[in-house]
């Protein structure tokens, strides 16, 4: 089992050429969840609140607002429970923007590596007649 935690919905992301975090939108999962929040694929490339503006993008006065373009997430796990070709990120996924950033993940938003196991434990015990859960 790996210690690297997965990236969940809303995880927040940052760009080298923008100025603030922003939260990445798990688009591509809606089977899959950890703590209750979808697990993060390599397709999801969605950012609704951007980086602001853009480091690659100056104009006179100030710069461009940001208009983010990630492209498909490396570092991710080789395999996905998902089916596909979709990989799941982890905290150290990145992508790059087609307009010249890279990206990485600063709060995958996962609160414990052990979080998917004690879920997954939790779901099968309560299927078991007369099984306690210990707090």
């Amino acid at each position: 089992m790996s210690s690297k935690k997965y990236v969940l919905d809303g995880a927040i992301v940052q760009c080298d050429q923008g100025f603030t975090p922003a939260q990445l939108l798990v688009t591509e999962n809606k089977k899959v969840k950890i703590q209750g929040q979808f697990k993060a694929t390599d397709r999801d490339v969605q950012v609704p609140k951007t980086f602001t503006k853009c480091k690659l993008k100056p104009s006179n006065s100030d710069y461009l607002p940001c208009t983010p373009q990630l492209q498909q997430w490396t570092k991710t796990s080789e395999k996905s429970t998902l089916g596909g070709s979709k990989k799941w990120l982890f905290q150290d996924s990145e992508c790059l923007c087609a307009i010249g950033g890279k990206i990485t993940i600063t709060d995958t938003t996962q609160v414990n590596s052990m979080g998917s196991v004690i879920e997954q434990f939790k779901a099968i015990a309560v299927t078991i007649p007369g099984i306690a859960l210990g707090k």
